[in-house]
C-alpha cells in the first residue's frame, strides 16, 4: 500500500461482531487520502469494505430508497424540508449500519444461525403492523413500497439473524428474571422515598423563605442568593398577561395579590415557586377574565428545584425496560470487540467518516502513515 493512504486504528467504538475471515487480516480502518464526495462517485465504486464485503454507490442508493420510502409511508404529509432533512441525517448512518450489520453477519454465518421463514414473515407482519397501524393490509404495504418491497423483506431477515445471534452468544445476560424485576420495584421505591423526603425539605425552606420575605427580608437579595432561576439583573422574572402565565395557580396569584405581596410556596412543573408582583397595570382582579387576559402584571420570582419521582410501572414495563437496556449493552460490547478485529477500508476517501468516527461522542483513534 502506497503512502497516500492512512491506516487509522480504531479502539472502543460502537460496532458490530464479526467472525473469523479464511484469509489473515491487518485490523484497522483504511482511508483514502484523496477525497472524492458521494456525489461524485459512480454507481460501482465502493464506499467501505468491511473485511471484504462492499458497499457500492448503488448499494448504498439502494438502502436509502427503502429508508425513504419507509418514511414518505409513516410520513406522507411531511414537506420537502422535513424529507430532505430526514434524508440527510439517514445519509451517514446508513453507512455506519452496513459497516455493523456486516460484522454481525460475519458471526451469524460463523455459528451457522438460520430463521425459519415463519419468524421472518412474523417479524414483517410485526413491522408492517407498526407502519399501518392495521389500516391497511401487508398487500397494500408492499404496493405502496413498490421497487422497494424486496428490500423490506430482506432487511426484515438481516435483523432478524443479527437478532439472534446477539441471543445466541448472550442469552444468559439478556434474560430478565422475576427477581430482576423485583429489584427494579423496589430501587424505584427507594429512590422515590428519598425524593418525597428531599422535596418536603425544599419545601420547608420555601415556606422559611416567604416567612424571611414577609418578615421585611429583601426579596432580590434573597433571590440572587438562593433561587436557581438566574435571570441577568438576579431577581425579575418578567412581565404577562394573564393568558402568558402557564400554571393556572401562579397566573391566579399573579392577578389577585397586592401589588408589593409575597406568595406563599407554589408546587409547578418547573418547581417550588415563590412571586412576588412588582406591578399591575391595565386591570384590577375585579375585573372580568376578558379585561384581566389583556392587563399585564411584572413580576419577580424564586425558583427552588424538587425532585421528580420515578414513574410507576406494571411488571410487563419494567420487563421491556430491562430487556432494551440489556441488549444495548450487549451490543455496544460486541461490536466494539469486533471493530477492534476488522479491517474496514474507504478506498474513495473518508466522505461520511468524521462523523461515523465520533459516533459515540468520542475519537480515540490512533492515526499511522502506511509504508
Amino acid at each position: 500500500m502506497n503512502r497516500s493512504v492512512f491506516a487509522l486504528m480504531v479502539f472502543g467504538l460502537l460496532v458490530a461482531g464479526a467472525g473469523c475471515p479464511k484469509a489473515p487480516v491487518v485490523p484497522g480502518v483504511i482511508v483514502a487520502e484523496k477525497q472524492r464526495p458521494l456525489a461524485e462517485l459512480s454507481p460501482n465504486d465502493v464506499i467501505v469494505s468491511v473485511n471484504g464485503a462492499k458497499l457500492t454507490k448503488k448499494d448504498w442508493e439502494a438502502r436509502m430508497s427503502l429508508h425513504m420510502a419507509l418514511y414518505a409511508y409513516g410520513m406522507p404529509n411531511a414537506t420537502a424540508q422535513k424529507r430532505d432533512s430526514f434524508r440527510k441525517s439517514r445519509e451517514q448512518r446508513t453507512i455506519l449500519e452496513y459497516v455493523n450489520t456486516q460484522l454481525a453477519l460475519q458471526d451469524t454465518r460463523r455459528l451457522k444461525i438460520e430463521v425459519p421463514p415463519d419468524s421472518v414473515r412474523e417479524a414483517e407482519q410485526a413491522i408492517i403492523n407498526s407502519y399501518t397501524k392495521g389500516r391497511s393490509t401487508p398487500d397494500d404495504f408492499y404496493r405502496a413500497l413498490g421497487v422497494n418491497a424486496e428490500p423490506f423483506k430482506r432487511q426484515v431477515k438481516t435483523d432478524l439473524l443479527v437478532k439472534k445471534t446477539r441471543q445466541a452468544l448472550y442469552a444468559d445476560r439478556l434474560a430478565v428474571s422475576e427477581s430482576d424485576i423485583d429489584a427494579f420495584e423496589k430501587k424505584t421505591a427507594d429512590w422515590n422515598a428519598v425524593y418525597m423526603l428531599s422535596n418536603q425539605v425544599v419545601v420547608a425552606s420555601g415556606e422559611e423563605l416567604v416567612r424571611q420575605l414577609r418578615a421585611g427580608a429583601d426579596f432580590a437579595e434573597t433571590a440572587r442568593a438562593v433561587s436557581q432561576h438566574q435571570p441577568e439583573d438576579g431577581v425579575l422574572w418578567g412581565e404577562f398577561v394573564r393568558s402568558e402565565i402557564e400554571d393556572p395557580k401562579l397566573a391566579e396569584l399573579a392577578f389577585t395579590l397586592p401589588v408589593g405581596a409575597v406568595s406563599d410556596p407554589v408546587e409547578t412543573e418547573e418547581g417550588l415557586v415563590i412571586i412576588k408582583v412588582l406591578e399591575r397595570t391595565g386591570g384590577t382582579q375585579t375585573e372580568s377574565a376578558v379585561s384581566l387576559n389583556v392587563s399585564s402584571v411584572k413580576l419577580a420570582r424564586i425558583l427552588l428545584f424538587m425532585y421528580t419521582a420515578w414513574e410507576e410501572r406494571t411488571r410487563p414495563q419494567i420487563r421491556k425496560e430491562l430487556e432494551r437496556s440489556r441488549v444495548s449493552e450487549v451490543q455496544q460490547e460486541w461490536l466494539a470487540k469486533q471493530w477492534g478485529a476488522a479491517r474496514i477500508e474507504y478506498p474513495n476517501g473518508t466522505n461520511l467518516w468524521p462523523r461515523v468516527r465520533n459516533n459515540r461522542g468520542t475519537s480515540n483513534i490512533r492515526r499511522a502513515l502506511q509504508p
